[in-house]
């Protein structure tokens, strides 16, 4: 598995009961938090152990710097890199 095209936060379970991948984009409207903001890590934490699946945290870009659909293109480079 080659490394993915924008930073991701992966969070694997100690007990991973199926196989699948949640792809998750933190909240803020592509312009506010970060991937690894202390709420966002606690909640996809908890995520993926409520699920029992690994769960991809994508620290895509945000505007206002890096304008739409930058965030969008990240987020999609991260859901095919995940499929590989």
């Amino acid at each position: 598995h080659s490394d993915p095209p924008v930073r991701v936060r992966r969070y694997t379970p100690v007990r991973v009961a199926r196989e699948a991948v949640v792809i998750w984009l933190h909240g803020g409207g592509m312009c506010l938090q970060r991937h690894d903001s202390g709420n966002v890590h606690a909640g996809v934490l908890d995520l993926a152990v409520r699920l029992g699946a690994e769960v991809l945290s994508v620290d895509y870009r945000l505007a206002p710097e890096d304008p739409f659909p930058a965030g969008l293109q990240d987020a999609y480079g991260a859901l095919i890199w995940a499929h590989r």
